[in-house]
């Protein structure tokens, strides 16, 4: 099933580039999510990098609607898979758009690429991991503190 989703993915960016027409958004939502991230993924040669996006939506109702993008491509090529997506998920018409990331240079280059008119917000998790306080607690008390101290801001935020 997984190959015939990439090879699908893989024609639709193919006649996009040979026909430049964005495809049309199968949804109109007024706020669209665009999240990008990567993480480690053994396979039989050793480890690479697996590429993953979501784009996110509520309709007039507030249901949630969201697909997913995934690969072991280059950040470009990556960035084109999910800018696609988001296409039909309704990008050019979004009132509103968010992208998400952890400020990894890739995430950061493809939402200039692909989504610059986008709010960009630097995920909680990896806010935390990097706010002073708690940069300053680590080396001060060590992990423990950290994580108690990342844990009181979740709660003071209602997260």
């Amino acid at each position: 099933m997984g190959k015939v989703a990439l090879q699908q993915q893989s024609q639709e960016l193919n006649s996009f580039f040979d026909q430049r027409q964005i495809p049309p958004a199968q949804v109109n939502p007024h706020r669209l999510y665009v999240a990008a991230d990567g993480t480690k993924v053994h396979e039989k040669d050793g480890w690479h990098e697996a590429k993953i996006g979501c784009i996110y939506w509520e309709d007039e109702q507030f249901q949630a609607g969201k697909r997913y993008v995934a690969s072991f491509e280059n950040s470009q090529q990556f960035g084109w898979h999910l800018w696609m997506e988001a296409c039909k998920c309704g990008l050019p018409g979004a009132e509103e758009l968010i992208y998400l990331g952890d400020g990894a240079g890739w995430v950061r280059s493809e939402h200039e690429r692909h989504f610059k008119r986008a709010v960009f917000i630097v995920d909680w998790y990896h806010a935390c991991q990097h706010s002073p306080c708690c940069a300053l607690s680590q080396q001060v008390y060590g992990t423990v503190a950290r994580r108690f101290l990342a844990r009181a801001q979740r709660q003071q935020s209602g997260g």
